[in-house]
This record gives C-alpha cells, structure tokens and sequence, in this order.
C-alpha cells in the first residue's frame, strides 16, 4: 500500500476538524502496479441515497470530478 502524502493527511484532518467525516476504502494494486479504490463511487453513491432517505441529514454536499454522481441528483 502507498504512503499517504503529509499535505493530505494535513487536509484530512482540517476536515475532520471541521466537522466532516472522513470515509475511506482500502486502495489495491492492479497486476502493473498502479493504485486504485474499487467500487468506491458505488459506496458513496448508496450512503446518499440512504442518508437523505431517512431522517439522518436534510443537506448533502458531494465535491467530486466524477460525473457518474450526475445520475444521483434526481433521485435526491
């Protein structure tokens, strides 16, 4: 597993500061060695759709460059 930089660890921790929760899944290597986060958009996805079902939040933010979240916005 690769080493988390200092500057995110240091901006994780503002947020956490901040109040926001900081969820994270586990990063695997492929066969040539890159990184990556499996499904991790399908977690988040359903974690909002559960969070704004029930009574647990009237607001939810999601920053991301990930347009696959664009199908999620009507469904809220």
């Amino acid at each position: 597993m690769s080493r988390i930089k200092p500057k995110k660890i240091s901006f994780l921790e503002y947020l956490g500061s901040a109040g926001f929760t900081i969820l994270s899944r586990p990063v695997r290597k492929t066969p040539n060695g890159r990184n990556f986060q499996k499904d991790l958009d399908t977690y988040i996805y359903s974690d909002i759709l559960e969070l704004t079902r029930g009574d647990y939040c009237d607001i939810a933010v999601l920053v991301s460059g990930d347009e696959d979240f664009r199908a999620l916005i009507p469904r809220l």
